[in-house]
C-alpha cells in the first residue's frame, strides 16, 4: 500500500479571475502557474458560464464570466500560439462575451489576443506563421501535393 505522505494531494479550489490559479488543498502556498485556457482553466469555465447566464439569467454566472474574460486578456502575453491552450483558442472566448453581452470592449479583446499572436509570426511565401507552443521555431503549414 502507497505511503499516505507520497500520495498527491487533490487540487484547490481555483480562482477564476486570476487564470484559473490553483494550490493544493489547504496549502495555499502551493501555487501553480495561471491556467486561463479553454482546456483546463478560465476561458473554458467562462464560455460555459456565459452560456448559463443567457439562459438562466443567474447574476452570479455573469460576474464569474466577466471575471474569467479578464483574466484571460490580462495574461494575452504570456500565452502561446497553439490552438487548445494558447492565443487562438482562448480568442474564442471574448468574442462569445461579445456576441452574448453586446459589450464591445470584448471584441477589443479578441484583437488584442490576435495582435499578441501576430507580433509572433513571421511572414513566409506571403503569408503569417506562429512559433511552436515554446516560441522556438516556425514550422511550414502542411500543404497538398
Amino acid at each position: 500500500m502507497a505511503s499516505r505522505r507520497n500520495a498527491v494531494p487533490p487540487k484547490g479550489p481555483r480562482d477564476i479571475s486570476s487564470g484559473g490559479v490553483e494550490s493544493r488543498a489547504g496549502r495555499p502556498r502551493t501555487l501553480r502557474p495561471r491556467r486561463p485556457h479553454w482546456c483546463s482553466g478560465s476561458s473554458g469555465i467562462g464560455s460555459f458560464l456565459i452560456r448559463y447566464w443567457k439562459v438562466t439569467g443567474d447574476p452570479e454566472s455573469f460576474s464569474l464570466a466577466v471575471k474569467a474574460a479578464t483574466a484571460v486578456h490580462r495574461v494575452r502575453w504570456q500565452l502561446g500560439s497553439v490552438p487548445c491552450h494558447g492565443l487562438p483558442g482562448e480568442g474564442r472566448f471574448p468574442l462569445d462575451m461579445a456576441d452574448f453581452t453586446a459589450d464591445d470592449r470584448y471584441h477589443r479583446w479578441a484583437r488584442d489576443l490576435a495582435r499578441c499572436l501576430e507580433a509572433r509570426a513571421v511572414t513566409r511565401s506571403g503569408g503569417l506563421l506562429v512559433p511552436d507552443p515554446v516560441n522556438a521555431r516556425v514550422n511550414a503549414p502542411v500543404t497538398a501535393r
